[in-house]
């Protein structure tokens, strides 16, 4: 069985849910994923109706670090960035996953962690903070669990005006910024554009 990266697993999540909320007009279900993802006592977060899907149905996005939240862009290209952020044991899991095992290799616990995620605009925008933890340190434990599963190629390069590393899987290019203690993902959606990536990098911190 493949160890999925860490990294993956908690953009996943994130994306499961931004995706319910941001593509509900194509939709042909009721979303499942906010039921497992939100805390039991979530932070106040926006509230998405699903009018299409079933009148009168909506859900709520977990907010659990408007701080790291507000690290992402709020727009690319005009179109908002709808956000969420999971923190602690909504973003780690159950005890033994991947997740769980990196924080127990680097010293910490679930309580030290927190991600936000952001779509729109033909790109996946992610924060991760691991708290005293440099976002190097959290980069090398990326690469290092990604190479084992799918040995990708990771090179520099400058976007959006800033360094970043660019790793190529088979399944996606995703371009690695870090800032102090943060670090960030970028991604195009199926219908972004390389402009739609270098902006969102653009107005990283």
């Amino acid at each position: 069985m493949h160890h999925q990266t860490f990294l993956r697993r908690a953009a996943l999540a994130g994306a499961a849910v931004l995706l319910a909320a941001c593509g509900s007009s194509a939709a042909t279900a009721t979303p499942r994923a906010p039921a497992t993802l939100a805390s039991p006592s979530p932070a106040p977060a926006a509230t998405f109706p699903l009018g299409s899907i079933a009148p009168g149905f909506s859900f709520t996005l977990p907010s659990e670090d408007k701080a790291l939240e507000d690290l992402l862009p709020d727009d690319i290209g005009g179109a908002a960035i709808t956000k969420s952020s999971m923190a602690g044991s909504s973003l780690v899991g159950a005890p033994g996953s991947d997740l769980s095992k990196v924080l127990g290799q680097l010293g910490k616990t679930e309580s030290d962690i927190s991600a936000a995620f952001g779509i729109g605009g033909g790109v996946s925008v992610g924060a991760y903070r691991l708290k005293g933890v440099d976002a190097t340190t959290l980069l090398a434990a990326f690469a290092q669990m990604l190479s084992a599963d799918e040995a990708p190629t990771i090179s520099d390069a400058n976007v959006g005006g800033k360094s970043v590393k660019q790793v190529v899987t088979a399944e996606a290019t995703i371009y690695v910024y870090t800032n102090d203690d943060v670090l960030f993902t970028v991604n195009k959606d199926p219908t972004g554009t390389d402009a739609a990536v270098a902006e969102a990098i653009s107005k990283l911190p």
